[in-house]
């Protein structure tokens, strides 16, 4: 009698381990990511050629030493002030660290003034922070007022995050530190021995590279794309004696060549943006001035900008994106495309996990990214319907057919269709 207990539970056991094994070999989890809504871009890569009005700043400094009183980008009046003339190196440098000791105290004391951004969103900071560093990278081997002025920013940035998350109260006894060196600085500097001035009204740059005489804003709008390549690959040789220039026109012009079926996206008068990866990480916003469309495909482009910045002032050729057209709606992986549904039509889809169901829905594809290898499908709103006899609205049954932000679309599965019940 024992033995047969044996052999019975033996024999169950045998059982339940084969049924597990088949369970196991048959059985994949599901696996799930969120219908998040974003945004793309599609993106023209080309090199631009920026274009301004400019006057040369002759240099008068002899053999004393300049100190630049105008940053890159800065803004100077007609007659106004360029660079002060030192009679030696040591005491220009004084001048430059003084300089630097002013703007940080001044950052300094606007932090926790009432109506300032110091205790700004964190998550908000850390983005500014990312992209100010992402930026001091970029410019790490550009000019040193430029990447000074980065920092700068930078620095402030991550004095309102200790502020915002409560590592420091106040900053008096820093300003209070900074105020000691720059009075024990300011005791011994020399005076300047004269002055280097603008003969016009404008935006400066030390940046001198030889096209000033060659480009005119008025000649932008009217090039071609073989004249831009010409500019850019001849370039020019520098003048000498000249410690810089001046940008007579708050607008300046950057052109480029684009394809044709890239154009088709642009029109004369519209409101675009670009990026200049390799200079700012800002978005620039500019304006299409002109198309001029060749017979080899071609088209040059005219972009009208009213943006100035230090890292912008002294531009000349340069890496630039254009955002032909924007692509907003929910995200969809490759591995979650279903393209036949349950009555044998081919249109595209996905599967949806709702509690321990899986559903199919239905989606409209706007854009797919190869390289992501994922599509941004229409978001749909809510269908409505009205009734003809009592002109009452409601939602239309189908709208809970279509794929919704924040559903849980399924990446991985096995043996899925429409309705199915999960463990």
């Amino acid at each position: 009698m024992r033995t047969r207990i044996l052999s019975l539970l033996g024999g169950i056991l045998l059982i339940i381990y084969v049924v597990y094994q088949v369970f196991s070999a048959n059985y994949v989890p599901i696996k799930t990511v969120s219908a998040d809504d974003v945004s793309e871009y599609d993106i023209a890569e080309t090199d631009g050629l920026a274009i301004r009005d400019e006057q040369l700043i002759k240099d008068t400094s002899a053999d004393g030493y300049l100190y630049d009183a105008v940053q890159n980008g800065g803004h100077v009046a007609k007659d106004g002030v360029i660079a002060q003339i030192f009679p030696n190196e040591d005491a220009a440098s004084v001048k430059n660290q003084l300089a630097n000791l002013d703007a940080e105290i001044a950052a300094l004391q606007a932090i926790g003034v009432p109506g300032d951004d110091s205790h700004a969103d964190l998550d908000t900071l850390q983005n500014q922070i990312a992209g100010k560093s992402a930026e001091a990278a970029y410019l790490s081997m550009g000019k040193l007022d430029t990447v000074q002025a980065v920092k700068n920013n930078l620095l402030t940035l991550l004095n309102q995050q200790q502020l915002t998350v409560g590592t420091v109260t106040d900053f008096n006894a820093r300003i209070k530190t900074l105020q000691d060196k720059r009075d024990q600085l300011a005791s011994g500097v020399s005076q300047s021995t004269g002055s280097v001035t603008s003969a016009a009204a404008g935006y400066f740059s030390d940046t001198v590279d030889g096209y000033e005489a060659l480009l005119h804003t008025k000649d932008a709008a009217a090039l071609t794309a073989d004249q831009i390549a010409a500019y850019i690959k001849n370039q020019p040789t520098a003048p000498s004696g000249y410690i810089g220039k001046v940008s007579t026109d708050f607008d300046w012009y950057i052109d480029c060549s684009i394809s044709k079926n890239q154009a088709a996206n642009l029109q004369v008068g519209n409101t675009m943006e670009i990026l200049l990866p390799f200079i700012t990480n800002d978005v620039l916003p500019v304006t299409v001035a002109a198309l001029n469309p060749d017979s080899k495909g071609n088209t040059a482009v005219s972009f009208r900008c009213s943006i100035m910045s230090g890292a912008l002032a002294g531009i000349r050729v340069v890496k630039m994106q254009i955002r032909l057209k924007k692509y907003e709606g929910l995200k969809v992986p490759d591995s979650a495309l279903q393209f036949t549904d349950q009555t044998g039509q081919t249109e595209p889809g996905v599967f949806v996990q709702v509690g321990n169901v899986v559903r199919l829905k239905k989606i409209n594809v706007l854009y797919h990214n190869d390289a992501g290898k994922y599509s941004i499908c229409k978001t749909i709103d809510a269908m409505i319907a009205t009734d003809a006899s009592n002109g009452k609205t409601s939602i239309m049954s189908t709208y809970s057919d279509y794929l919704k932000e924040f559903d849980d679309i399924v990446i991985s599965g096995k043996n899925l269709y429409d309705n199915k019940v999960i463990a």
